[in-house]
């Protein structure tokens, strides 16, 4: 389900049932707001809203591109995150034109920035790490799986891409570095510029499932 209906007479239905209220407080009164509960996009939350999924644990599913495509409102993933909120990324290919994780991480630090100029607030910027946190570790947690799954942390699950950084898939430019790249300046362009043309091999749980030609 989605948190997306403001109290408005587009929805007379849901209004003349429950009239001034938000879906947050409908959903919270027929207990379906709990750490079971994922709920996407929600673009018009407010502030006590937030507060509220923080206190009961829900998670919430940000699709960015979705938002963008539809104009339906934009998701304050700082803002989110602050209050507490379990945030993961979302592609909703419904409402969107691609499944890949990474371009829903370049989408999210897209539309932090249109926050940012909206709000006028530098501090509801997100940055490729940040993004790539909450689609990784951040989703594992809307889950509830933080404990398995979402990093490379001892005990969990291994799964992994095996990455190239090697030029073909972007041009990396090499004549204008002084020295080999860093991993961080490698991650920074696969999760910027990259597919899965960069991914030579998929491990999932431990078990080599995919090796690329």
């Amino acid at each position: 389900s989605s948190l997306t209906r403001p109290c408005s007479p587009s929805f007379p239905q849901v209004d003349s049932l429950h009239p001034g209220q938000r879906d947050s407080a409908i959903f919270d009164s027929f207990g379906l707001l709990t750490d079971r509960c994922i709920m996407a996009h929600c673009v018009h939350l407010n502030q006590d809203e937030l507060t509220l999924c923080a206190q009961r644990g829900s998670g919430i599913a940000h699709c960015p591109l979705s938002n963008f495509l539809l104009t339906v409102g934009d998701f304050p993933l700082r803002r989110a995150q602050a209050a507490g909120v379990r945030v993961g990324l979302g592609t909703d290919v419904a409402g969107g034109y691609s499944p890949s994780m990474l371009m829903a991480c370049r989408h999210a630090v897209t539309m932090s920035k249109v926050l940012s100029r909206i709000e006028g607030f530098e501090s509801t910027e997100v940055d490729f790490k940040l993004a790539f946190w909450t689609a990784t570790l951040g989703g594992a947690a809307v889950i509830g799986l933080e404990d398995h799954l979402g990093s490379f942390g001892l005990g969990k699950q291994f799964d992994a891409l095996l990455v190239s950084s090697a030029p073909g898939v972007y041009d990396i430019f090499p004549e204008t570095e002084a020295g080999p790249s860093s991993l961080k300046t490698d991650f920074e362009r696969f999760v910027n510029l990259g597919d899965d043309r960069n991914v030579r091999q998929v491990y999932v749980r431990g078990r080599l499932v995919h090796t690329a030609p």
